[in-house]
């Protein structure tokens, strides 16, 4: 997603503001709702992983007591929260 981002902003020349599901990092695997800032050279400029998720339907709340509630979320595991407010 980030890279049709970066291709959208180079061909408009236009800073884009666009959200999307993506890996946390290289070492930590888990994925996150995030919101990136690309400028008009396609260069990520800012993040934002989003901090308060909803239950239901980026997580499941208490996974061990309704573990048949993991069928609900559409992704094959819970997401992630981010950890600071701010880009």
């Amino acid at each position: 997603m980030q890279s049709f981002l970066s291709d959208t902003a180079r061909k408009l020349k236009m800073w884009i503001l666009g959200g999307t599901i993506l890996i946390r990092s290289k070492t930590d695997r888990r994925v996150a709702n995030a919101s990136l800032l690309i400028d008009a050279a396609g260069k990520r400029v800012a993040r934002y992983d989003k901090i308060h998720l909803v239950p239901f339907g980026e997580y499941i709340p208490l996974p061990g007591v309704f573990p048949f509630l993991s069928r609900l979320v559409p992704f094959d595991e819970s997401l992630i929260a981010g950890k600071r407010l701010g880009m």
